[in-house]
């Protein structure tokens, strides 16, 4: 599955735009049980430009389906539809996965709160037809 990306960030219009896919191999990942997650595309941030990319994974851990990050840590646990949360230091992201239109839709939301983080930041996917 591929599909094009847009992340909007509210607190100041700031976004990502691109490209993420989804594949059964394992890549810089290693070997996978589940599927590899990569994002790329430009990041427009205080009236810049810059590349951005993520490598994620979609793995089964002790019999429960987390987002990792790609050295293999997790970032949380995938239950679209209902509450995930993410300590990151002194910060904590609390957010939800819904997936829409028949699965040809997905929206993530986080609500990032902390000392020096105070975001809320929306990524929609929208899957593309080959």
């Amino acid at each position: 599955m591929r599909g094009t990306l847009t992340v909007s960030h509210d607190a100041d219009l700031s976004g990502l735009s691109g490209l993420s896919g989804l594949s059964g191999e394992g890549g810089s990942l290693g070997p996978l049980d589940g599927l590899r997650w990569e994002e790329e595309g430009t990041l427009f941030w205080e009236g810049r430009r810059l590349h951005a990319s993520r490598n994620l994974a979609l793995r089964l851990v002790d019999g429960e389906w987390w987002m990792t990050f790609e050295a293999g840590g997790l970032f949380h646990r995938w239950r679209p539809g209902e509450r995930l949360e993410h300590p990151c230091g002194a910060d904590r992201y609390v957010g939800r996965v819904d997936l829409e239109r028949a699965g040809r839709e997905m929206r993530i939301a986080w609500d990032v709160t902390g000392p020096s983080k105070r975001q809320w930041i929306v990524t929609r996917y929208r899957g593309v037809r080959r």
